[in-house]
């Protein structure tokens, strides 16, 4: 693994690679976007032309890039996971598949509906953003 890193910190300075690690480290290098073209047309020649050619080409276009920015997952805000937890309940979903489906759903009318059903206070409505209810608090000390 060590010759594969170092034939790749190689190809990343402009320096000719080993011509049996040629392939792996074409592959590597090839996911960049700005790469693409330039890997393409070796692409194309790749069973046509020796590959001591294919190296030189691969070392003299000196401007290969290899870091591609990963992509950030969003994190779940841990105030908001009591929400979370019964929007599942009223779906009977597990938490992966309210990851899928959170695209799909409308959270600002669910927002209203889970605070109702699971009797959210006024606290609990505020972290998920809905006002303040304004209903009756005191049932029970009100005569009728």
């Amino acid at each position: 693994m060590t010759l594969l890193i170092d034939n790749f910190r190689k190809a990343l300075r402009g320096e000719r690679v080993d011509n049996d690690l040629f392939i792996p480290i074409f592959i590597w290098l090839s996911g960049y976007e700005q790469n693409i073209e330039k890997f393409q047309l070796i692409n194309k020649r790749i069973f046509n032309v020796k590959r001591k050619v294919l190296i030189s080409e691969l070392a003299y276009s000196n401007n290969c890039n290899s870091f591609i920015k990963y992509p950030k997952v969003k994190k779940e805000d841990e105030k908001l996971d009591f929400f979370y937890k019964d929007v599942c309940k009223y779906f009977g979903w597990t938490r992966r598949e309210l990851r899928i489906n959170l695209q799909l759903l409308d959270l600002g009318e669910l927002k209203e509906t889970i605070a109702k059903l699971f009797a959210y206070d006024n606290k609990e409505r505020r972290i998920i953003g809905l006002a303040k209810f304004g209903g009756i608090t005191n049932v029970r000390n009100k005569s009728v």
